[in-house]
């Protein structure tokens, strides 16, 4: 059977789709993406698929279906950078993502041209960002994705930026960060801790006591007028819930951005 594809369009088709996934995967997981750099790895997708259609074996079907094998697993390692079992779920809801969208390019199949789905996919993938940078904008602007690096693994944890966690250790006016134990047990933090500290702490309600830090090797909070690095971070663990809807799972320092 012959075949007669236009790569430009080809090229194209892939990029909007792409865009459009990847922002659908950073709402779904409530993670910050960068447009510019979902765009750089939507066109390099893009452009691996490209290269794959044109290899001289194999049918085009076989060709694109392993293409997609590897670079399904690079696009959403680049986009989120995440390891090991969160990689695995971050994979899993990316799937979830395509799966959805294949069900609505199925139900609109009828109406749709190629010109209509190019049309249609850059017009998603723009409103898909107007919603995230303005109808998320509020909630947003606190929150921010970290990466915990202990002992060779990384670990992303969802913060919160309080303005009002003022908590330094009282020797070295180190800044402290909050967690959870049960954060705390999912990076392995008290296995690997570069250090200890006692940190006095006192609440605007009066309720004073005594949480223990650890150290970390890394930290580095994303934002997209640029990251923030912190080596050796101070991780105070907290024995009671930071956020009853779970929205996040660390308390940043009000001193963090300075």
């Amino acid at each position: 059977m012959y075949y007669e594809v236009y790569l430009d369009l080809f090229f194209l088709l892939n990029v909007c789709m792409n865009l459009v996934s990847c922002r659908l995967l950073t709402v779904l997981l409530h993670r910050n993406g960068k447009i510019f750099k979902i765009f750089l790895i939507s066109a390099v997708s893009a452009l691996m698929q490209c290269f794959a259609l044109l290899l001289p074996w194999g049918t085009v079907r076989l060709r694109l279906g392993i293409s997609q094998v590897f670079l399904v697993p690079m696009l959403v390692y680049a986009l989120l950078g995440d390891k090991g079992w969160q990689f695995l779920k971050n994979l899993a809801s990316y799937y979830l993502v395509l799966f959805l969208l294949g069900g609505v390019l199925t139900f609109l199949r009828p109406e749709l041209t190629f010109g209509n789905i190019l049309v249609l996919g850059f017009a998603s993938a723009g409103a898909l960002e107007i919603l995230y940078r303005f109808a998320f904008s509020s909630k947003r602007r606190y929150l921010y994705d970290v990466l915990v690096r202990n002992a060779g693994e990384s670990y992303t944890i969802r913060a919160l930026y309080d303005s009002g966690n003022h908590l330094f250790e009282p020797i070295g006016k180190e800044q402290v960060h909050i967690i959870t134990e049960h954060t705390a047990a999912s990076i392995h933090l008290k296995e690997h801790a570069k250090g200890i500290r006692v940190i006095p702490f006192h609440t605007i309600g009066n309720e004073q006591g005594i949480i223990t830090g650890y150290y970390a090797d890394e930290m580095e909070v994303i934002r997209e007028n640029g990251n923030v690095r912190v080596l050796h971070p101070l991780i105070g663990i907290s024995e009671k819930e930071i956020s009853v809807k779970e929205e996040y799972e660390m308390i940043l320092n009000a001193g963090i951005f300075e």
